[in-house]
């Protein structure tokens, strides 16, 4: 299960989840980018069907939503790092390790 991890010297938070090197290209490497091709691109301008629906976009007024014409467009992640819901500790009230564990959704979701 991934967990938020807190450094007791800085108090930064950093997400810990191991699960996250199964899903497809998750190995670690380093390898130099392919050009991304922007007619197989799901994420490009028109192509709002190769991708689940949008959660919220920028877009002109009165334009429908997962319709082209956006400039900010956010959709569910396949590959989440962390869970949708869970029993963890609340917010600010991490275990006596500094972790916490992680589940929960963006603000706003």
């Amino acid at each position: 299960m991934p967990e938020i991890r807190i450094d007791p010297l800085s108090g930064d938070r950093v997400i810990v989840a191991g699960e996250r090197s199964r899903r497809p290209g998750g190995s670690p490497g380093c390898v130099a980018a392919e050009p991304i091709e922007v007619g197989s691109d799901p994420f490009a301008d028109g192509h709002e069907d190769r991708t689940p629906p949008e959660l919220f976009a920028l877009r002109p007024a009165g334009s429908v939503p997962d319709s082209p014409g956006w400039s900010v467009r956010v959709v569910p992640n396949l590959y989440p790092a962390l869970e949708g819901a869970g029993g963890g500790p609340a917010p600010g009230a991490p275990g006596a390790s500094g972790a916490a564990g992680g589940a929960g959704a963006p603000a706003g979701a």
